[in-house]
């Protein structure tokens, strides 16, 4: 049985507001904003389990870290920004 902590609430909160797929660091320094004590090897166990659980899926870009998305039920497709090195989920719109 799966715990629901503060510090895991706070990571899935981070990934679901923050608009475009992240990698762990920037999850973590965000989530780490709101729980200072939390350390990186937290964060990449929360999202380990936060993606077997499929509330998160991983978004990867061939020679870039692994990004992870709030895992809404859409198919989603990406543009990947070379000068910020972000990646942004397009909207469909038609």
């Amino acid at each position: 049985m799966k715990r629901n902590t503060k510090q895991g609430q706070v990571v899935l909160e981070v990934i679901r507001n923050a608009g475009r797929p992240l990698t762990p660091r920037e999850v973590h320094k965000r989530a780490s904003d709101r729980i200072p004590q939390l350390g990186i090897a937290t964060t990449y166990r929360h999202l380990k389990s936060l993606t077997q659980s499929h509330q998160v899926v991983g978004v990867d870009y061939p020679g870039q870290p692994p990004r992870y998305e709030w895992a809404d039920g859409e198919d989603k497709v990406h543009f990947a920004c070379r000068s910020c090195e972000k990646l942004f989920a397009l909207e469909d719109t038609t």
